[in-house]
């Protein structure tokens, strides 16, 4: 009876044992999808980047096959076989690209399908992809290497800028230093408000004129409006040209006559015959004048001492201070009258 049992419990941990390994057998050819439909395809690369046998291939993000064989090509590279999903077939077009990306950014390699129209038309069993090139990681690492040195030079011109700065080297470095040429900018930058302030005044007189322009009134607006104004304005000019021309003649006709009265005064003045002539070259008709000057002269003075007599005189004495009173008299009134004023 116990041996009985004891087969039961061996039989039924074997069907147990049996129900896992199908179990697992089913999904583990579920994940590696041993028992899908699939095609194959193939395509040739100059470095597959570490690619190897069981790699996932990659439609739109989606997985649609695996990677089965790598093998040397005699002057072409490697030639890659992967085998995609006969389900997936008819998405994928015969114009498609394929390349070879990253699963992640430092994950294992995948081949990745992109691109394609429907008027290429599916892809077949065996077809080969055309190949784009990407950036491989080792590119990317030389690239950033390369940008790591650029940096540091950048970071070390930086320094050396900021060094001649700091010491006074070159026009910031002298503006941040020396204190003249702060000053100068300082006062440059005055001048230049004053300027903007003087700029601003010319442009609000020039909208104020603008305004009387178009203001009835104004006389710039009746300048730029009324015909007649200008008409007389014209009149006016015209006026003026004409007495400018004629005051021009008159100049011309006054040159003339002074240039005749030089030209006579010369005439007059160098001719013995004349009387400026004759006193300006006789020597004796000179002394003469000069003798009845110097008589004129002292009749003037006999004249002046008659005069002084006639005033001590007994019958002239009373003319002469009534005269004196007369004149002391109105120079009083005189005097009045301006004070009152």
């Amino acid at each position: 009876m116990e041996s009985a049992r004891k087969k039961a419990q061996v039989g039924l941990f074997m069907v147990i044992g049996l129900i896992i390994f199908a179990a697992g057998v089913l999904l583990i050819s579920n994940m590696r999808k041993i028992f899908v439909k699939k095609i194959t395809a193939t395509a040739v690369f100059e470095d597959v980047s570490g690619l190897t046998k069981g790699n996932n291939v990659l439609f739109s993000g989606v997985k649609v096959g695996t990677v089965e064989s790598l093998e040397f090509v005699p002057n072409e590279g490697v030639k890659v076989n992967f085998e995609i999903e006969e389900k997936s077939q008819e998405f994928i077009y015969k114009d498609a690209d394929l390349k070879i990306g990253t699963d992640g950014l430092i994950g294992n390699p995948i081949l990745v399908i992109s691109g394609g129209s429907a008027s290429a038309g599916a892809i077949e069993d065996q077809h080969r992809f055309k190949i784009s090139k990407e950036d491989t990681q080792q590119d990317m690492l030389a690239t950033l290497q390369e940008n790591n040195k650029n940096i540091l030079a950048i970071t070390e011109d930086l320094k050396s800028v900021i060094s001649s700065i700091a010491e006074g080297q070159g026009n910031l470095g002298k503006l941040i230093k020396d204190d003249g040429v702060y000053t100068q900018l300082n006062q440059t930058m005055a001048q230049l408000k004053q300027s903007s302030y003087q700029i601003n005044a010319m442009s609000q007189n020039m909208a104020s004129f603008s305004n009387s322009l178009n203001t009835p009134g104004k006389l710039p607006y009746e300048l730029a409006n009324d015909t007649t104004l200008m008409a007389t304005l014209k009149s006016t000019v015209n006026n003026l040209d004409q007495g400018s021309s004629a005051l021009k003649a008159s100049a011309a006709k006054a040159d003339q006559l002074v240039a005749g009265i030089d030209q006579d005064l010369d005439e007059i003045l160098s001719s013995d015959s004349s009387a400026l002539g004759v006193l300006l070259h006789d020597p004796s008709m000179a002394q003469y004048m000069k003798s009845t000057l110097i008589n004129v002269e002292s009749g003037t003075e006999k004249l002046d001492d008659n005069l002084e007599a006639l005033k001590n005189s007994i019958f002239f004495r009373g003319y002469f201070r009534k005269k004196e009173k007369r004149e002391a008299k109105a120079q009083e009134e005189t005097q009045a009258v301006l004070s009152s004023k």
